[in-house]
This record gives structure tokens, sequence and C-alpha cells, in this order.
């Protein structure tokens, strides 16, 4: 996994809800300002509405090219 990805997934506990727990964009967008505090850039996306218009793999390619995403 690239060291730009931040990714929150986890498997819920018996006692909870949901099988995995997603967390919130806002819970992300913390977790990537302390990764990535140094970074000129950070670009913040909620494709959740887009899903069926867009590849989830197109982001990292057009963020880092190709090849660097494989």
């Amino acid at each position: 996994m690239s060291s730009y990805t931040i990714n929150g997934l986890r498997l819920g506990a018996a006692e909870e809800d949901r099988a995995i727990i997603v967390p919130t964009l806002s819970e992300l967008a913390s977790k990537a300002s302390k990764q990535l505090r140094y970074s000129p850039y950070i670009v913040r996306t909620d494709i959740a509405q887009f899903f069926p218009s867009i590849y989830t793999h197109s982001m990292s390619w057009a963020a880092h090219g190709i090849e660097k995403s494989k």
C-alpha cells in the first residue's frame, strides 16, 4: 500500500451493527493531516455519490501516474 494512502477500515466487533466499520471523511482528513503535514498539497474528495461513474483506481492514477500506482 502507498505511503500516501489513508485507510481506516476495520472489522466490526460482534456487538457492533456492521461487519466492516468505515471511518467518516472528517476522521480520515484528521489522519491525513497528521501523516501528510509537510506535504505542499492535500487533495480531499468524497466520491461516494459518483462511484457508478468513476473507477476508484483512477484517482491514484491521476495523482501519482499509472506505473507508480501499480
